[in-house]
């Protein structure tokens, strides 16, 4: 059989990206267990793209055990805890910090155009538009 082929990292931040619009509006809304399981997917798609940075095999987790602690320990104090909103928005935070690292690895053009909107989504109150 031919390897699985690593999934574009293009595609991978574009799902991190939706799931974080999902966990933002799932705390929001209070759905507590599903915002920590939005939150997870973010996680897991960040260390998917340190995975690829790093030349790991990026698919199932498997190469997410051999990342340097450099990666994996800023997400490590993101695991949740309790769910409580005013822990999933600190653990949101830290994995958005983590993910927009990793775009800027990944793609530091696209980086540059969507680190601001991807920072935003964990800011609590949301800010009004002017």
């Amino acid at each position: 059989l031919k390897p699985f082929p690593a999934p574009n990292p293009r595609d991978i931040i574009g799902l991190a990206w939706l799931h974080g619009l999902h966990a933002r509006s799932c705390i929001l809304r209070s759905k507590l267990w599903q915002a920590e399981h939005m939150i997870s997917a973010v996680r897991d798609y960040t260390l998917v793209l340190a995975c690829l940075r790093l030349g790991l095999p990026a698919l199932h987790g498997r190469g997410m055990d051999e990342l340097p602690k450099s990666v994996t320990g800023p997400l490590l104090a993101t695991l949740i805890g309790r769910l409580e909103s005013d822990q999933l928005w600190r653990s949101f935070g830290g994995v958005l910090q983590s993910l927009i690292g990793e775009i800027n690895h990944a793609d530091p053009e696209l980086g540059e155009l969507v680190s601001a909107e991807i920072a935003e989504l964990a800011h609590w109150p949301p800010r009004q538009n002017p």
